[in-house]
């Protein structure tokens, strides 16, 4: 009987670790989830378990594999700014918060010139990128959102895409998609411009080096109801992109034997990679001693990472 219980343990173990275990996603909202409800049902439905949390300028701690961003968070909302040295992959449904702002991703190399542009006529996509494994089973010009009626009261139809004229994008950055906008109410662009953009791990920004992957897409919460199964498809598979490594995820907890707190300091027997963050996401320390202080630092958590794990402390 012991050994039966040993082998149900062993086995219990290694398919909760393995590749088929469902993959937790926090998913931060400005409000609530309403506006999200149909890509939130989407993941849940495909491998994801959903953790939906509402913005308060941090990056969420937990046990997360990735973070995904509602379009409904304002453009000028302090979730972006988190997320610029997040230790945690993330997808970003608006792209436009890519710009020169305070509280913005900032991430462009040159200063941005143009305008923030939304499309009314959802036909536009194009893929550039078709092989990336974020296209995977999606056509060469997909639709992503369902051909809807103009409300005759407004004389609008629902936005899908949103998108901004990006002057250059920086190495280690890849355009899955582009749109163009026509001439319209509000933009006179006829150019193809990037609609779904993926970085990899260390790409350069302005003002930090990204920790982790990260895709930038621009789908309007007005159109979430509207979706088609290939946008839906193209969301999920940027998530299953930004986690393919299990080493951007905050995921395992660092075994002690390898690091460890005592006092004011991180013990570093094997000498691994250490990076230090804030409960706001900045890193702090980057070293690989055997012994790093941790006098500089205040009152507070922070998150040590390591490609072994992570360890969570409170000074």
């Amino acid at each position: 009987m012991k050994n039966i219980f040993i082998i149900s343990l062993v086995l219990c173990v290694f398919f909760s670790s393995s590749s088929f275990a469902t993959k937790k996603c926090v998913f931060i909202v400005k409000v609530d989830e309403a506006a999200d409800q149909v890509i939130i049902d989407y993941l849940n439905a495909n491998g994801y378990e959903v953790i939906v949390s509402v913005a308060n300028g941090t990056v969420p701690f937990g046990v997360y594999d990735l973070a995904v961003i509602s379009e409904t968070n304002g453009s000028t909302d302090a979730v972006w700014k988190a997320f610029r040295n997040a230790p945690l992959p993330f997808v970003a449904l608006k792209t436009f918060c890519a710009r020169s702002h305070s509280n913005s991703l900032a991430w462009l190399n040159t200063s941005l010139t143009g305008t923030d542009y939304a499309n009314t006529n959802d036909r536009s996509v194009a893929s550039v990128a078709e092989t990336h494994p974020i296209l995977r089973g999606v056509t060469s010009n997909p639709t992503f959102v369902e051909e809807q009626p103009i409300d005759p009261n407004t004389n609008v139809a629902p936005f899908a895409l949103q998108w901004v004229n990006f002057p250059s994008l920086p190495s280690g950055a890849t355009v899955i998609t582009t749109v163009t906008i026509g001439t319209g109410n509000d933009y006179t662009l006829t150019e193809p411009i990037p609609q779904i953009i993926a970085f990899e791990r260390g790409t350069s920004m302005n003002i930090a080096t990204l920790t982790n992957r990260a895709v930038m897409a621009g789908f309007n919460f007005n159109a979430n109801p509207y979706l088609t199964s290939e946008a839906l498809k193209v969301i999920k598979q940027s998530c299953d992109w930004v986690i393919a490594s299990n080493a951007t995820a905050i995921q395992d907890v660092v075994p002690a034997a390898l690091l460890k707190r005592v006092g004011r300091e991180l013990l570093n027997p094997t000498n691994l990679d250490v990076e230090v963050y804030s409960l706001a996401g900045l890193r702090i320390i980057c070293s690989k001693e055997s012994a790093i202080s941790l006098d500089g630092l205040t009152a507070g958590i922070y998150v040590a990472k390591t490609t072994a794990g992570v360890l969570k402390f409170v000074l």
